[in-house]
C-alpha cells in the first residue's frame, strides 16, 4: 500500500474543491494520453482563438481547397466536439459542489466499457466548510502544493503512463440522498459499483480542528484487487454520470505532421 500525503493552504471549500478535483481530472486525462496537449494550453487556444489559419471562417480553419486542409478541418472539428463535452461536464460538476455540497465522492473510469475500465481514480471528497476565508490567489497556492507533492510520485506517474491510447472516460460522482443534480447535466446511473480492480484512491480530507487557517490534507494510495478499497455502497447512495459522451483523443499526423503543429504553426 503507498499512501502520498499532500498539505494545501486553505480549508477545502466547495468552490476550492471543486477547482481543485477538476485539475486534477484534466492532469489525470492528459497522463492517461487521453489528450494529446496539457489540459490549459488546449483550453487557451480554443477559447482565445489562436488556431493560426485563416480567421474568416467560424474555427480559423483554412480554406477547403486541398485535402490537407480537409484532414485539419475534421480533425479540428472532432477536438471540437471532444472539448466541448469535457467544459459541459466541468462547468456541470462544479455547479455541484457550490449548489448542492453533498458531493461524497469522484470516480474517474478509463476503458472500453464502464464494466471493465483499464484505470480507476477515486476522489474521496470531505465535508467542506461553507466559508468565504480563502485568499487571494488561494487556487494557485494550493495548486502548486498539489502537483508538487504529484510530480514527486513515481508509483503515480507509474500507474497513469502504462500503456493506453484514447478511451472512453467515465466520471460519476456520488451523493447520500436521491435529490436531483442542480446542474441538470448529470443523470441518474442505477445499480453502479465500482469493478474491483487495481485503482488510486485520493482522499481529501479537512484538518482535525477545521477552521479557515488550518491546511488540508490530501492522502494518495495506490491499491491492487488483493487489497482494495471497500467497495460495499449504502443503500441511501446515488451515483450520477454526465449527459455527455466523455472520450479521450489524439494527434494525428498530416503530410507527416503533427495535426497540433499545422493548427497552432508549432512543431511538438
Amino acid at each position: 500500500m503507498y499512501e502520498l500525503k499532500i498539505e494545501v493552504t486553505d480549508t477545502l471549500t466547495p468552490s476550492l474543491c471543486s477547482k481543485l478535483v477538476i485539475k486534477i481530472i484534466q492532469h489525470i486525462l492528459y497522463n492517461t494520453r487521453q489528450i494529446p496537449v496539457n489540459y490549459d494550453f488546449l483550453q487557451q487556444y480554443i477559447k482565445g482563438g489562436k488556431w493560426c489559419l485563416n480567421p474568416n471562417s467560424e474555427y480559423g480553419l483554412l480554406p477547403s481547397n486541398s485535402y490537407r486542409n480537409m484532414l485539419l478541418e475534421q480533425f479540428v472539428n472532432r477536438i471540437l466536439i471532444n472539448y466541448n463535452s469535457f467544459e459541459e461536464t466541468f462547468k456541470n460538476l462544479e455547479q455541484e459542489f457550490i449548489e448542492s455540497n453533498n458531493l461524497k465522492e469522484i470516480v474517474i473510469m478509463i476503458g472500453a466499457t464502464i464494466i471493465m475500465p483499464k484505470k480507476i481514480f477515486r476522489i474521496e471528497i470531505p465535508v467542506l466548510q461553507d466559508c468565504k476565508c480563502n485568499k487571494r490567489n488561494s487556487l494557485q497556492n494550493n495548486l502548486l502544493c498539489v502537483f508538487k507533492d504529484l510530480f514527486n510520485s513515481e508509483k503515480f506517474y507509474n500507474y497513469l503512463s502504462e500503456n493506453l491510447f484514447p478511451m472512453n472516460v467515465y466520471l460519476l460522482f456520488k451523493t447520500t440522498d436521491s435529490v436531483p443534480p442542480k446542474s441538470g447535466g448529470f443523470l441518474l446511473k442505477e445499480n453502479f459499483r465500482i469493478p474491483n480492480i487495481k485503482q488510486l484512491h485520493i482522499k481529501m480530507k479537512q484538518p482535525d480542528n477545521s477552521s479557515c487557517v488550518c491546511p488540508s490534507v490530501i492522502s494518495l494510495t495506490e491499491t491492487s484487487s488483493e487489497n482494495s478499497f471497500q467497495n460495499v455502497e449504502d443503500s441511501e447512495s446515488c451515483w450520477y454520470q454526465p449527459k455527455f459522451n466523455l472520450k479521450g483523443f489524439k494527434d494525428q499526423k498530416v503530410e507527416g505532421r503533427s495535426a497540433f503543429g499545422f493548427i497552432m504553426c508549432q512543431k511538438f
